[in-house]
């Protein structure tokens, strides 16, 4: 989508301003989603150590090096068996040891798909949803400002008898 942004200033506030109103509430919308999972694990997260099933390398063709392992486990949620897999480059900073037998995970108590190995947190994804927050709320700050700008004006006008 191709917009003409005018050369002179406030033209082109008006037109960051109507793109923000228009991709704010998506990029919103999408980090609330994100951040409601991590949310998920940190209020409802269960931590519990799970049985390796296989750890299978992960390569990088372009490197010709290890990218990571492929964890394969299996772990009781609520008296139901549970296997997932999850590929990581490292554990806590540290490199990922493929002779293990335990690992240990955390997961949310009756959804499938939703454990991950303990020490896998995910907190940076709070930080789009901050920027997003605050440009959301400096839109609508804008567009009271205008909205007050305009009722002055009118009144203005008003009062002069233009009206």
């Amino acid at each position: 989508m191709y917009v003409h942004v005018p050369q002179d200033d406030e033209g082109r506030q008006n037109a960051l301003f109507i793109y923000a109103v228009f991709i704010g509430p998506f990029v919103l919308i999408a980090s609330l989603f994100f951040t409601w999972v991590e949310l998920r694990y940190l209020v409802s997260g269960v931590t519990t150590d799970a049985q390796v099933v296989r750890i299978t390398t992960v390569d990088d063709p372009r490197r010709g090096t290890i990218a990571g392992y492929k964890v394969e486990y299996r772990f009781t949620d609520n008296g139901v068996d549970r296997a997932e897999e999850e590929t990581v480059g490292s554990l806590d900073g540290q490199p990922f040891k493929s002779n293990r037998s335990l690992v240990t995970v955390d997961y949310v108590p009756g959804i499938e798909d939703r454990s991950r190995l303990a020490g896998q947190r995910r907190w940076w994804v709070a930080i789009p949803l901050v920027l997003s927050v605050a440009g959301v709320s400096a839109v609508v700050i804008k567009a009271l400002l205008i909205y007050r700008k305009e009722q002055q004006y009118d009144a203005s006008r008003k009062r002069r008898g233009l009206i």
